[in-house]
């Protein structure tokens, strides 16, 4: 038996949401329309199914924002931390408690730094490394100096540190 993969479901959930949704504004969209002389439609799934053509646009309008929101949703970034400034950055990499500071160097303008924050950000929640690392997001364009400092060259880059010193270092295409 094939056993599908959790993407795949929760895929399939989206999209059966989105459906449901798009029937159940349709059918208050028919419910509350005006008579229209010449035509009975009914305020149920029996009148839907009989004047099926005043269903269409509410159900497409609604498939289409529903599957717009889908692909331009903001990724779930976890427990990431969005660094402001150099200060927040230097107080977190010196930190007393001994923890593995994780630090993704992004930009805006990088198309992997768009399909990888997703799963940095899942990575971040996993109960594994919630007392043992600390997850951050730094602009590369914004902390150029730092980005020199610990040798970035391409982004996405991600940089551990480890009391101070940097222990890995993983570089983008």
């Amino acid at each position: 038996m094939l056993r599908r993969s959790p993407r795949r479901r929760l895929t399939s959930q989206r999209l059966a949401t989105v459906f449901i949704a798009a029937l159940v504004l349709s059918a208050a969209y028919i419910a509350t329309m005006p008579q229209i002389p010449g035509k009975n439609v009914q305020a149920s799934f029996g009148g839907l199914m009989r004047d099926s053509d005043w269903i269409w646009p509410p159900v497409v309008i609604t498939a289409l924002a529903g599957l717009l929101y889908w692909k331009y949703r903001p990724p779930d970034m976890g427990n990431v931390i969005d660094v402001r400034d150099e200060k927040e950055l230097v107080g977190y990499i010196t930190n007393p408690e001994g923890k593995t500071v994780v630090i993704d160097f992004t930009t805006d303008a990088c198309p992997y730094c768009g399909i990888i924050a997703p799963v940095y950000g899942r990575l971040s929640k996993l109960p594994k490394y919630k007392d043992k690392a600390i997850f951050l997001s730094v602009d590369a364009r914004k902390f150029q100096q730092v980005m020199v400092e610990a040798g970035v060259q391409a982004t996405p880059t991600f940089v551990f540190y480890k009391n101070m010193k940097v222990v890995q270092r993983m570089a983008g295409p």
